[in-house]
């Protein structure tokens, strides 16, 4: 059946009222983040790469957020502290401290 697909995803989508809609509201907002004037720069991560390169050993930071940080700079320093007993708990702590 030639665009039956369609039809039914419709007919959920429609089925589930205003959650339904989500998925269009966040396609149309990364769209337009992607195609503004504003839009990420792909370069900016080979950017952030070689700065990562560049820095001494034992100075990067676990993680580097490029481009909109959408809380996740927040949500990391948030669980780092979480991560670091887990990796204790494992018994891996040594493998934190870098010469």
């Amino acid at each position: 059946m030639k665009g039956g697909g369609k039809w039914i995803s419709r007919f959920f989508t429609k089925s589930y009222g205003e959650v339904g809609q989500i998925p269009d509201a966040m396609f149309k907002t990364f769209s337009s983040m992607f195609e503004g004037k504003d839009a990420p720069n792909p370069h900016d991560i080979a950017e952030a790469v070689a700065n990562l390169v560049g820095q001494s050993r034992g100075s990067r930071a676990r993680r580097t957020v490029v481009g909109a940080a959408f809380g996740s700079d927040k949500a990391n320093e948030d669980i780092a502290p979480v991560q670091a007993k887990v990796v204790e708990a494992l018994g891996l702590s040594h493998l934190e401290k870098i010469a």
